[in-house]
């Protein structure tokens, strides 16, 4: 298998990508819900050549600033340095509005061999405090492979 790739969690379901598998991995979902919900997700993106940016920083820079322009009300919450398969990543917490629902994504940037790499956990702001032990625990599945 090449590029990368993570363990959803337990129970969640792996989803289709047509059209978009030159940039997106991999997309995992919570169970579907019975009422109109915002269903937790996870999605791997990847693609942007690593020499695009000069690191790490300046590639989150870029994919906040990228976010801050289409989402709406994008705010970010946190901001850490931390490591992530075996690679320097920035960790960010963010809110947005999606269709009236308080979302909270949970993402960490890096740059693998392959080029920039995102992972972002979303979910109703309302359910990060549940999900995000879940969701940092996949995260940390993740392995860089070369395409």
């Amino acid at each position: 298998m090449s590029g990368p790739r993570f363990d959803p969690p337990p129970g969640w379901v792996l989803l289709d990508v047509p059209g978009h598998a030159d940039s997106v991995a991999l997309i995992a979902a919570a169970p579907q819900r019975p009422q109109p919900s915002f269903r937790p997700n996870l999605v791997l993106t990847y693609g942007t050549e690593a020499t695009d940016f000069a690191g790490v920083d300046e590639f989150a820079e870029a994919a906040i600033e990228d976010q801050a322009d289409t989402l709406s009300d994008f705010l970010v919450l946190d901001r850490e340095r931390t490591e992530l398969a075996g690679l320097p990543c920035i960790r960010t917490l963010a809110h947005y509005d999606a269709d009236s629902w308080s979302v909270v994504a949970d993402q960490w940037r890096l740059l693998g061999p392959s080029g920039g790499i995102e992972l972002t956990a979303s979910c109703r702001a309302l359910e990060f405090a549940e999900l995000a032990p879940i969701v940092a625990a996949s995260a940390a599945t993740l392995r860089v492979e070369s395409k």
